[in-house]
């Protein structure tokens, strides 16, 4: 996912290890440079899924990374090497915090820390953007282990919801609970 409000400046919300085929993809830089349009990264969790992409983006002289504070703690290690090769940008998100035109808000959605890391949490966050311009809305969610207290309330309006999508049903795989994820069809149903 990534977001914008001028369709010139994107942030990434979450960098996997395909970041490289994505940005290929969409948001590739013109024949014989190397910028992109790319500004930063919004994380919703540490989970390694979600952020190792970051290692492929090293050489980005400019870029920002925002997430709540757990999530930035954890990932010392990687921006350690990362600010090897530029400084970054490494910023602890408010609850509410606006960024290059659009307005955030974070719902924690549970504790379960990545296998590499500990300590307390919230461990995994949803984010709500909204364009004040077209008064638009997302709320992006990809690691919900059960249906959080309040979070009908945090999507109440929203013009779109991007719930997790790693298991269909429960018979998937065994385990998604521990793994951090409810399946798509409990989700259906909790939401009408």
């Amino acid at each position: 996912l990534a977001v914008s409000a001028t369709g010139a400046d994107w942030y990434l919300v979450n960098v996997s290890p395909d970041i490289r085929a994505q940005v290929i993809g969409t948001l590739a830089p013109a024949p014989g440079t190397r910028a992109t349009p790319l500004r930063g990264a919004l994380l919703t969790d540490a989970e390694l899924d979600h952020t190792t992409g970051l290692l492929l983006l090293r050489e980005a002289t400019e870029f920002q990374v925002r997430a709540p504070r757990p999530i930035l703690d954890a990932l010392s290690p990687l921006r350690s090497i990362i600010d090897r090769y530029h400084t970054w940008q490494w910023t602890a998100v408010a609850a509410e915090f606006e960024l290059a035109g659009l307005r955030f808000q974070i719902f924690p959605l549970h504790d379960k820390p990545p296998r590499y890391a500990g300590g307390p949490g919230p461990w995994s966050y949803a984010y709500r953007i909204t364009d004040p311009a077209t008064r638009g809305s997302l709320v992006y969610a990809p690691g919900i282990r059960t249906w959080p207290v309040g979070f009908e309330a945090f999507t109440a309006g929203a013009d779109h919801v991007l719930l997790d999508g790693t298991f269909y049903s429960a018979d998937e795989l065994g385990g998604q609970r521990a793994m951090g994820h409810l399946p798509i069809v409990e989700s259906l149903q909790i939401g009408r």
